[in-house]
This record gives C-alpha cells, structure tokens and sequence, in this order.
C-alpha cells in the first residue's frame, strides 16, 4: 500500500504506511527468538526500509527545511544496525562473561522468589489480612525487591552491561543526530551511505551539520566498484613470462585504476560535502560501497583543486554503523567514566 501511495504522489500516505509496517516487522522481529531467524527475516525486509527512505527524502526536496533527510539517516541506521547491536549484545552481553552470569543467575532465582512471596501475600492478605503473619511475608516481599533493585544496579554498572538503553537513540532523529555530534571530533565528519538500484544517498554528519545528498545508484556504482577491484589485483593474479612483461600490466592497470578511482570519488564525495577543516573521515558504506576502496578514491583537494588520493589528505575509518558505534562508546565510558569527556570519535586518528 505504500508502495503505491508513494507511485501515485501521495508522499504524505506513504509515509505512514511505511511508518506503520516497519513497526510491524520489528515489532515481530524482537519477538523471533533465535538469531540467526532474526537476521534472516530482517534482512528479507530490506525493501521497506529502501522505500520509507526514497518518501522521506523526496519530501526533503519539497520542503528543504522541514528535516525529512534527518528522518532517512535515522530509517537507514534502523535499517543496518538492529542486527549488529544484537551481535554486540550478544558478545558483550550479561550471557557472555562469568561475571555476569553469576548476576543474571541470582537475579533469575531473586525474580522466583518475589512471585512465590507475592502469591503467598496474595493468599494470607485474603485469610487473615491483618495478622502478624501478613505483616511478616510485606516485609519479606520489600526486602526482596531491595535486593532485586541492588542487583540490577550491579547488573547496569558492570563493565560488560547490556546494550539495550541503545534502541532510544532510534525514537528520534535529535536523539541519534544529536548523540553522534556530541561525540564527534570537531574535524571529523561522519559519511553513511545508502544504496539503491537507482540511486545511492549520502549523509554528511559533523558536530555541527548535517547535510544529505543524492548520488548515481548501484546500477552504476557497482560496475565500477568491480572494476577497481580488477585493476588493483589483476597484475598480482597473472604469470607472466619476463618482469618486463609483468612491469607493462601494472603500470597499464593502475593507469585505468586511477581514472576508475577519480570517476568514483566523484560519484561518492561531491564537491563541498566534505567541510575543509575535516581530518578525519568515519565513512558507513552500504551495497556496491562497501567494496570500494575509500582510501584511494581520487578528489580535488580543497583550496588547491589539485587531484589526490583520498588518503593523502584524510584519516579514513570504516564503521558498520553509527548507533553501533555510539553503543561501543557508551560500553567504553562504563568502563572509565572518568575518561569519558576526553574521548570524542575521530581525535584518536587526528592524533597518529
């Protein structure tokens, strides 16, 4: 349905139908217990998160100010890093390290015993509701909370705590935008891709701004992306019969390699889109992009206009996804707190 809302130009329908069924399918997916079957069904429902992108982004070009591009950046991190924070909870997760379990365990055991004294209360509070006995299984029950409490504290604060305070950063575009630019470097831009057939968006998040483009899709991205993968490892995956010979084919290939690498960076970095006080480049590939090799794309240098390597002028760093990025963060932090007001993402690489 929102498809077709979406066909017919009804920007505003399709919105809320695409609203509405993403709700469902992750509303459903949380509810498909073993991992690798909450993967696989939500990979398979890819497409819709394709399309609740496309509506927002065509409602940013009707109106630039109303924040619909912040809207896409945050449908695609739900779309990419659902499953990769439930690996990291996974790994990372109370389940995963003895300190924990030991936790988990007690507080398993805590919970049994709360609701057999809550039956128990139940019960004598319907007999003899002002006995001294009563009064005895009321107190019981309150310092079993306490120390439910006291072990949810201790389960919070460890090093290795769950990540599930992260899915807050999903409830708005000010929450994830707004974390994120926190967090940055102020010369460190954070560049996240989304790619389809038709046509591939970049979002461009510093600590100070945000800005969304529309680029060629994977239909003409993706060719290209193979065909620096060929130039850069063709001469190494031939014999040839003289060094002469082998000589010839990598100064050939990485003649065509340059020119691919040139024709790409101006596909994925536009003109302007990266601000001239940016170092440091945290780039979130998707689709054909994930195969490219950022590091030596070829742009016009700011200033200079002169053509170079990407990695001749920025510290380049590949990253999954941003919200997993932020929850890698905030596991950091529980670890040393105090520390924590020094670490801003992208300072480490502006530092080497």
């Amino acid at each position: 349905l929102a498809h077709a809302e979406f066909l017919a130009g009804d920007d505003q329908a399709a919105l809320k139908e695409i609203e509405a069924a993403l709700d469902g399918i992750e509303s459903a997916r949380d509810s498909t217990p073993p991992d690798s079957l909450r993967t696989g069904w939500f990979s398979s429902w890819h497409s819709y998160y394709a399309l609740a992108i496309d509506v927002l982004m065509r409602l940013q070009a009707q109106q630039p100010s109303a924040g619909y591009d912040r809207q896409a950046l945050v449908i695609a991190e739900r779309g990419r890093a659902r499953f990769l924070l439930d690996q990291m909870q996974e790994s990372g997760s109370p389940e995963g390290n003895g300190e924990n379990r030991a936790l988990r365990a007690q507080q398993a055991a805590s919970l049994r015993r709360i609701h057999l004294a809550e039956s128990s209360l139940v019960a004598m509070r319907a007999a003899q509701p002002h006995s001294a006995q009563t009064a005895r299984l009321q107190s019981d029950l309150a310092r079993l909370m306490e120390q439910e409490d006291r072990l949810e504290t201790e389960i919070n604060a460890s090093g290795e705590a769950s990540l599930s305070g992260t899915g807050s950063l999903f409830h708005s575009p000010g929450e994830l935008i707004g974390t994120l630019q926190r967090n940055l470097d102020p010369q460190t831009a954070a560049l996240e891709y989304w790619t389809n057939d038709d046509g591939t968006y970049l979002w461009v998040v510093t600590a100070g701004s945000v800005h969304a483009y529309r680029l060629p899709g994977a239909a003409k991205l993706s060719p290209l992306a193979r065909q620096l993968t060929h130039d850069l490892t063709a001469p190494f995956t031939t014999e040839f019969a003289t060094p002469e010979a082998f000589a010839a084919a990598l100064s050939s290939s990485a003649a065509q390699f340059s020119e691919a690498a040139q024709q790409m960076g101006r596909w994925l970095l536009p003109p302007g889109a990266i601000p001239p006080a940016v170092h440091t480049l945290l780039v979130v590939g998707d689709g054909p992009v994930l195969s490219v090799p950022m590091e030596s794309l070829r742009i016009a240098m700011p200033r200079s206009n002169e053509v170079r390597f990407l990695q001749d002028r920025y510290c380049v760093v590949r990253e999954p996804s941003m919200a997993a990025l932020l929850a890698l963060l905030r596991r950091r932090e529980r670890r040393n707190p105090r520390r924590s007001e020094e670490r801003r993402v992208g300072k480490e690489c502006r530092s080497r």
